[in-house]
Order: C-alpha cells, then sequence, then structure tokens
C-alpha cells in the first residue's frame, strides 16, 4: 500500500511541479495588472484635475505598502497640495489600504519663477 501511494506521487510529481509554477505565474500577472490598473487609474484623475504634468509610477514590493512616485514642480505649492489630494482619494478608494507617497522635485521646477528658458542660438559656418 506505501508503495503504491510512493508511485503515484512519484508519478504525479511533475504534473503537480508544472501546476504550481503555473499559478505563480498566475499569481505574478495578478500583482501587475493591479499595479499596471491603479497606475492607470491614478494617471487620468491627476491629468483631469492638474493636468498632464505629472506621471506617477505605482509599485507594490512584496511585504510593503503600495509605493507611488510622482515628481512634482516644487515651485507651485498648489499643484502639489492638489496632486497629493487627488492621489490620497484615488488609492484610498481603490482599497490600497497603506501606501507610501514619494514626491521629488522636478528638475524643470528648480529655476526661477517668472524667467523663461532661453532660445539657445547656434552659429553655422559659411
Amino acid at each position: 500500500m506505501m508503495t503504491a501511494a510512493l508511485a503515484i506521487l512519484t508519478i504525479s510529481s511533475p504534473i503537480l511541479l508544472v501546476l504550481g509554477l503555473l499559478g505563480l505565474a498566475a499569481w505574478r500577472d495578478r500583482r501587475r495588472e493591479a499595479m499596471i490598473a491603479r497606475q492607470v487609474r491614478l494617471s487620468d484623475a491627476l491629468a483631469e484635475d492638474v493636468g498632464p504634468i505629472v506621471a506617477p509610477l505605482v509599485s507594490k514590493p512584496l511585504g510593503r505598502p503600495w509605493r507611488v512616485e510622482i515628481q512634482v514642480p516644487v515651485g507651485r505649492p498648489a499643484v502639489v497640495s492638489r496632486i497629493v489630494a487627488v492621489s490620497h482619494d484615488i488609492l484610498t478608494r481603490t482599497g490600497a489600504g497603506r501606501y507610501e507617497l514619494v514626491l521629488t522635485p522636478n528638475r524643470e521646477a528648480a529655476r526661477p519663477l517668472g524667467t523663461a528658458p532661453r532660445a539657445v542660438r547656434r552659429l553655422q559656418a559659411a
């Protein structure tokens, strides 16, 4: 009886291994789809509210809360506060639970207010 059970287990082990790997791949795909869905939903809400000036990057590290990284225009505090409010609203509505919101300064926002970028003139050889 014991040898028959051992033989059945040995014969079915490749099938069980394949089923386990397929389950792992399906779990990974569901995680990726959830990250993409939250990122699209947050991007759409931010574009509708403050315009297409920011692009969030949403990720879910294993065993950690959701992480949202956004480059913000530091010289415009009203826009930054609106970005934080919209992000919080969308993440709580989608059931994210705990999350980390990482705001990094946008490189273009580092120039002083009221100054326009200068056009660079190129010299051409005759």
